[in-house]
């Protein structure tokens, strides 16, 4: 049977295109579950629901109504004629006003900002384009299935579905790494650009072969051949082995099987697994919310045990081999060539050989049909519509970066950390083996349960639930926290995720209870912390995915195999950062795939009961610098504290300036005060992701009142709640009180207790709620002088915040302290906090503000933290430049230097205090990983432009021209728009040392991350821009000019430019004697001339290093490079340069005080000379060789060589040289105190070197 659709030619028993999924024979379609149903059923067949009244034969259209508008979209053309000329009408048209909640969604505001005046036609034909462009770059995100069928948000719906599964690993890319790991950044933008390519291709065999990508991972892929009955299963395992091994051959050619990796070679191989049969495929996910601006998640999800079966496949195959299931292989007999296993023997599965039966072609088929023509308001009504139903299953971090330009399919790549979490479930494939097909409502239900409640775990914490796959051993959710969007404490919120669900399955899927059993969900859970490329991968015009790449996904793989059920692994890299907030014990250390290392792992074992200190060094490991007055006004508002004063005391100050450690000061003088002996001190803090909880600090200021245990049950605290209210407010007022406090601490209230909470509107219950915290408060700090230290308040939320608000008020009448800590932001609620506090109790109230440290003040810590460390000045300078003066940047940046090797202790036997010694690895400081996430999180916060806008600046420098970055964005208006949102975040500011209007980054750490979250290649390209506007801007000669065309054409893909620039810069660099920046000019320029194969211009730059090397007394360097630079002159023939080595090389050996070896160097330099009747240089080779024969004390024989060579630079009228001369022989006749002729001889050089523009050392 043909499609009408796309042509393709099906067996006549099939109901859908194998090619499209178009339907091919009449019918209507459930609303539910899609099923294809006879015109009269009432039922459907498969999930039950009521269909209405039968129908007549030629009545297909009232079918469609039903429909999801993709689906009816993709199959009414197929159905009748009738049904044709519904779908090419466009549905009923909204008003404008009725489409902007969704319209604000999918516009950027410059599009979306007319619609809300009175719109021209031509803002609506924008519109319009915009979103046409949208959905059709949305639908490359998603499988087929999801873009002809998708289901509304939050209405699951599912079934058992028969299909044939591909699932392709490609291996080799951990050694290639490895190789191409000294590169560094490009060398993993190499990889990755590698996968692209062959993904592209995979891709694109999939579907040439009516397959479609479920499931991308990384380096692996999960396609689907669907099928309707046995015909169509049979022919898609043929197809699946055709492109499989298509696949083989892909991997054939040089590009994949011949990989250069810096010299040596490489090569990528894919094996593949195929199984056939039942699975289950089902719709899944949580209900929209839009008063809280949540339009809902979707996830379509494959399982079963065919699903398992793929990949169990895959196993048995070997690099290069594909293998199916025996099964799959009976389907198909006589027409594959198959033969055992070799990998691991196992008669259920066999290796492919050939396809030997015959193949039908396969016609392409656009997913999803253009909207018909139309009037514009009515087209932008049919894309919405559809927009809606496809874009739930896509995050909506990533919709918002699809929307700012959908024309480009491809989020902007970059480098970015990233806390990998993979859950291993099992116990949905059981249940499917046992009811899929009699209860697969049931199925859906508890797997949409089970995601619901994964999904809503993984929100509350900000992560990414990025997949649900398969896994050999049940199936698995893949969840990204730090990607698309990162937060500063992203390891720590993934584990509090790790031990909620946990929690959630333990409680909710331990026993399920069905008709046929009792069933049991269990997971294992592994994490890792990394930095990871994060963007697409795929075909972006067919099919592509939003992922992430590295060897840290693979490693939190390979914890989660390892971890037992119910248990959460954890790598050093995560237990670094998270080890301050939870019970961890060590387990085991586990060796990494294809690499000669052990990683230390961690098992989770729960939240500690209190927080120690986060951030940087503990107080014994740093000493307090340039807070001593800080800390004075917190010690003296704790006197008039312990005077039985209440005291409000707000610490401000940006992240890292020192409010916690301030508080673990005060802390420690408190404990020394006689007087504070019964002062209970109670401390809490919220969280970054806390900061949408109601009432999550003040949960937490109340457990810790109580002196809760973490895991405390919670019959237990509610108890305890009401034993301490009890005893402070005596019983009646406790059973006013303790409701209302035990609400807030979300704690189950019963009867009486629960109606009198809950029968109040939310307005009355929050007074009451406060009321009841100042009694219970007040109470307790008369009973005990009670101090409260709340941190990082910035994170607190609201509800919180309006309790701490109401406790103000008890400073007044009883002895509180509140210590309140917070970052200085002013659209913050803590920062209304501070004004209410300052107004309304200016009598208890201080303000404490911290400002950066001093340079002398940094000096001072540094000097402290590595004592005996004796750092260049460039060094401290580059130290100072990434601190910014902030004690915890000054720290890591510190505690990086050790764990890199740049300084290593060096304590002596008999001292007791370690010293520090540099080393050579001090030459790049590099960002921290702890404060890498803390940035990287604040650029997240910018919009998408934005942050693009923030990239570019960082390209051209710590400081720099507003004209310039207007200039390479090519968008004056919206540079100006970008400047202004990153000088309000504190990313920028107005310069004051440039001459004309300019930014600077006031944190060279943020340039930095900026910098380096480019990829190398939009980095190199950028560069150009930039190199391209100076030269179009204000191209003057000054030194300073050309040294920075240098830097950009030298970091661009313009060889013919950066090359000349570098040459320019280098040169003007070494006539101002700047020899370390002239050096590095000539290292950039020798790797251009190395790309461009240019030997000449590498001889000549590793000359012109060896000479300044040698001039500023750098030997080490210096003859390494006149060596390699005399053997490029040998390899060129030209001996003239080859002469001028050597005789650096035998001046670098004098000054080293190896004689016999200078005199040789020298001998061959003048004998060279000689032979090629080159008297200059033979006059100036003689002169050094008798400078050697001097310093070895022959007299008379220096000074018949200087005599001789003297004569030959007079033949040549080397004026220069002749002065050099006399000065010689004057010094020479000195050694044999002939004073008088010595002389003579320096009285000529003196005027000799006044007939030359040089001066002589001793002065002219």
């Amino acid at each position: 049977m043909q499609c009408l659709v796309c042509g393709h030619p099906n067996p006549e028993a099939a109901r859908f295109c194998m090619s499209c999924g178009a339907a091919l024979v009449g019918g209507k379609i459930c609303a539910r579950c899609f099923m294809l149903l006879p015109l009269e059923a009432r039922y459907c067949f498969h999930c039950g629901a009521f269909q209405g009244e039968p129908l007549r034969a030629g009545s297909a259209v009232a079918s469609l109504q039903g429909m999801p508008a993709v689906a009816a979209a993709a199959t009414a053309g197929v159905m009748t004629v009738a049904a044709a000329s519904v779908t090419s009408a466009l549905p009923s048209v909204r008003p404008l006003e009725a489409l902007r909640g969704d319209l604000r969604r999918y516009l950027p505001a410059m599009l979306y900002e007319p619609l809300e005046r009175r719109p021209k036609a031509r803002d609506i034909a924008v519109v319009q384009e915009h979103l046409d462009a949208l959905l059709t770059t949305v639908k490359t995100y998603l499988p087929r299935p999801v873009v002809l069928a998708p289901q509304p948000a939050g209405e699951p719906a599912g079934g058992m579905q028969q299909g044939v599964f591909l699932f392709g690993d490609v291996s080799g890319f951990t050694p290639l790494s490895e190789r191409l790991k000294p590169l560094g950044q490009e060398g993993a933008e190499r990889i990755t650009d590698i996968i692209n390519r062959l993904f592209s291709q995979l891709v694109g065999l999939l579907f040439a072969h009516g397959g479609t990508l479920l499931k991308f991972g990384g380096d692996a892929l999960l396609g689907l051949f669907p099928a309707e009955n046995g015909a169509e299963l049979a022919a898609g395992v043929l197809r699946a082995a055709q492109a499989a091994l298509e696949m083989q051959a892909v991997m054939e050619r040089e590009e994949f099987a011949s990989i250069d990796a810096l010299g040596e070679t490489r090569a990528l191989k894919i094996k593949c697994g195929i199984s056939a049969g039942p699975y289950f495929a089902a719709h899944i996910g949580t209900p929209p919310q839009p008063e809280r601006g949540d339009f809902g998640s979707m996830a379509y999800v494959t399982t079963g045990h065919t699903v398992n079966l793929a990949e169990e496949s895959e196993g048995h195959a070997n690099p290069g081999e594909v293998a199916l299931t025996a099964a799959a292989a009976a389907l198909v007999a006589g027409q594959l060539r198959v033969a055992p296993v070799t990998k691991i023997p196992d008669p259920d599965f066999l290796r492919v050989l050939e396809v030997s039966g015959t193949l039908p072609e396969v016609a392409s088929a656009a997913l999803l049909p253009k909207p018909p023509e139309g009037e514009p308001l009515a087209q932008i009504t049919y894309l919405v519509e559809r927009l809606n139903r496809l874009t739930p299953y896509l995050s909506a971090e990533l919709l918002n970066r699809i929307a700012l330009n959908p024309r480009d399919a491809r989020i902007a790549p970059d480098h970015r950390p990233v806390t990998v979490m993979f859950v291993n479930y099992v116990g949905i494939s059981d249940l499917i083996e046992d009811m899929g097909e009699s209860h697969p409502q049931l199925i859906v239900e508890q797997l949409n349960n089970y995601f619901v409640q994964m999904a809503q775990v993984v929100e509350k914490y900000e992560g990414a639930l990025a997949r649900m796959d398969q896994y050999a051993v049940g199936d698995r959710l893949v969840i990204f926290f730090g990607a698309p969007r990162a937060h500063e404490d992203d390891p720590v919120r993934a584990v509090y995720a790790a031990l909620e669900m946990q929690a959630v399955t333990r409680e909710r899927f331990s026993a399920l209870q069905t008709p046929s059993g009792i069933y049991r969900f269990r997971q294992r859970i592994g994490i890792n912390t990394g930095v990871l490329f994060a963007g697409n991968v795929g075909a972006p015009d067919l099919r592509q995915e939003y992922t992430l790449m590295g060897d840290d996904i693979n490693m939190a793989a390979r914890l989660m195999s390892y971890a037992e059920w119910g248990q959460i692994y954890l790598s050093n890299k995560t237990e670094e950062r998270v080890r301050s907030f939870f019970e961890l014990s060590d387990r085991f250390d586990l060796k990494v795939k294809g690499k000669e290392l052990l990683i230390p792992t961690y098992v989770v074992l729960g939240r500690k009961g209190g927080v120690e200190v986060t951030r940087g060094l503990r107080g014994d490991e740093a000493p307090l610098v340039g807070r001593e007055q800080a800390l004075e006004q917190l010690q003296q508002a704790g006197q008039r504290f312990l005077g039985g004063r209440g005291q409000i005391v707000s610490l401000l100050g940006n992240s890292g300036l020192g409010k916690s450690r301030l508080l673990h000061e005060v802390r420690a003088w408190f404990a020394a005060q006689p007087a504070a002996a019964e002062v209970r001190w109670i401390e809490a803090r919220p969280f970054s992701f806390s900061e949408n909880i109601n009432y999550w600090l003040g949960r937490e200021l109340l457990r810790s009142v109580l002196d809760l245990a973490a895991d405390a049950e919670t019959n237990d605290v509610l108890f305890h709640l009401w034993e301490e209210g009890e005893s402070l407010v005596g019983k009646e007022r406790a059973r006013e009180v303790v409701p209302f406090l035990a609400q807030l601490m979300n704690l189950p209230l019963e009867g009486a207790w629960a109606e009198e909470v809950k029968d109040l509107s939310p307005q009355v219950r929050q007074k009451e709620t406060l009321w009841a915290a100042r009694e219970f408060f007040t109470a307790l700090a008369r009973r005990t002088p009670l101090l409260l230290a709340l941190d990082d308040l910035h994170w607190a939320d609201e509800a919180s915040l309006a309790l701490i608000e109401a406790l103000l008020a008890v400073t007044d009448q009883a002895p509180l302290l509140c210590y309140l800590a917070f970052r200085p932001v002013r659209d913050r609620r803590s920062w209304e906090l501070r004004n209410t506090a300052a107004r309304d109790f200016p009598h208890r109230y201080t303000e404490v503000t911290l400002q950066p440290l001093s340079r002398e003040q940094s000096q001072t810590l540094l000097q402290a933290l590595l004592p005996g460390a004796e750092f260049s000045e460039t060094t401290l300078v580059e130290i100072f430049d990434k601190s910014a003066g902030n004690p915890f940047y000054l720290k890591e940046v510190t505690r990086s230097l050790i764990e890199n090797g740049a300084v290593v202790q060096a304590t002596a036997a008999d001292e007791a205090a370690p010293r520090w010694q540099v080393t050579s690895r001090i030459e790049q400081i590099t960002v921290p990983d702890s404060l890498h996430a803390a940035i990287v999180a604040r650029i997240d916060r910018l919009t998408e432009d934005a942050r693009q806008g923030l990239q570019m600046a960082a390209v051209l420098g710590r400081e720099f021209r507003a004209d310039l970055l207007r200039a390479i964005t090519q968008a004056r208006e919206e540079a100006d728009l970008w400047l202004a949102q990153l000088e309000r975040g504190g990313l920028l500011r107005p310069a004051e040392t440039t001459q004309l209007p300019g930014y600077t980054f006031p944190d060279a750490l943020v340039q930095e991350v900026a910098y380096d979250s480019i990829l190398v290649q939009n980095r190199m390209q950028l560069h150009r821009r930039v190199g391209e506007a100076l030269e179009e801007l204000g191209a003057d000669n000054s030194t300073q000019f050309h040294q920075l065309l240098a830097y950009h054409f030298g970091r661009s893909d313009d060889s013919v430019r950066a090359i000349k620039y570098l040459r320019l810069a280098a040169q003007e660099a070494r006539d101002e004697y700047a020899n370390e920046t002239a050096i590095v000019d000539y290292q950039q320029l020798l790797e251009w001339q190395r790309r461009v194969q240019d030997v000449a211009g590498q001889a000549q730059a590793r000359y012109a290093m060896g000479v300044l090397a040698y001039e500023i007394g750098d030997y080490d360097r210096a003859m390494p490079w006149l060596e390699e630079a005399t053997m490029l002159f040998q390899q060129l023939g030209d001996e003239n340069n080859v002469g001028w080595s050597i005789m650096y090389e035998g001046m670098v050996a004098l000054k080293r005080g190896l004689y016999g070896e200078a005199a040789e160097y020298h001998r061959r330099a003048l004998g060279l000379a000689q032979q090629r009747g080159d008297s200059f240089q033979e006059g100036i080779h003689l002169t050094n060789l008798a400078r050697v024969t001097l310093r070895l004390g022959d007299y008379p024989l220096a000074l018949e060589q200087f005599r001789a060579s003297l004569a030959l630079k007079q033949q040549n009228n080397d004026v220069t040289g002749q002065a050099f001369a006399w000065f010689y022989l004057g010094l020479t006749h000195v050694f044999r105190g002939e004073g008088d002729v010595a002389e003579a001889a320096f009285q000529k050089s003196l005027e000799l070197w006044r007939q030359t523009p040089l001066c002589p050392p001793w002065g002219c």
